[in-house]
């Protein structure tokens, strides 16, 4: 017969065993949950990369498909040195045909002025003529 401190031993024996299985089965079970949380932040992780480049691709591609679009748009040339340079263009234009005008009209008056020096001149000549032809009377 079991005296009662074998019994009281043999129980201690076995609840220390059972501790030790479930102690074992606790850390199986929180070895395989990390494992699975570990392979889970690994997909999660990928599946965010994936996700990034994917947008960044989308983004790429709006923006070359807009630069494309916008190539021959007026607003991408700069209107204020645009139209600083028309002016320029006008400016120096204007500035030949003035010098050019004013050429002209110097060449007029000098033709015109050769016209009436020769005009009267001629007529002077007559005038002299006449007189000599009074006194030889």
């Amino acid at each position: 017969e079991p005296t009662p401190e074998g019994e009281e031993r043999e129980r201690l024996l076995r609840r220390l065993e059972m501790c030790a299985r479930a102690r074992e089965e606790s850390t199986k079970i929180m070895s395989v949950q990390f494992a699975q949380r570990d392979a889970k932040k690994n997909e999660m992780r990928r599946e965010r990369q994936v996700y990034v480049e994917k947008l960044a691709s989308t983004q790429r591609d709006r923006e070359e498909r807009w630069s494309r679009k916008l190539q021959r748009s007026p607003f991408a040339v700069d209107l204020v040195a645009e139209n600083q340079r028309i002016d320029e263009e006008n400016r120096v234009r204007d500035h030949v045909e003035q010098r050019r005008q004013r050429l002209m009209g110097k060449r007029n008056r000098e033709a015109h002025n050769l016209i009436f020096k020769r005009a009267t001149a001629e007529a002077d000549e007559l005038e002299q003529l006449r007189m000599e032809k009074r006194l030889l009377l």
